[in-house]
């Protein structure tokens, strides 16, 4: 099942961490009110939908423009929904 809030989360983890020097772990858990597990969660989310996340000096950053990212969310969590609903029409 896909969760808005969750994908509305991971968007603006990509916004915040495609922007300046990127964030630490403890900068992302505070944003975000999140747990150390979460927000390792929502990074491997992120990979898992093929933006890489990068670690440099205990700062995590996306090599990609906010914008690109938010798009790039938005095109994979329609392509899941388009896979999901083609399944249960067969």
């Amino acid at each position: 099942m896909i969760d808005e809030s969750h994908i509305t989360r991971l968007m603006k983890l990509g916004k915040a961490l495609g922007t300046g020097d990127g964030l630490t772990l403890m900068q992302i858990r505070t944003k975000f009110k999140a747990s150390r597990r979460t927000a390792y969660r929502d990074m491997t989310a992120l990979e898992h939908l093929g933006i890489n996340v990068v670690r440099r000096k205990k700062q995590y950053t996306i090599k990609m423009k906010p914008a690109d990212c938010r798009r790039h969310i938005r095109d994979m969590a329609v392509a899941k929904i388009d896979a999901a609903l083609a399944k249960g029409l067969r």
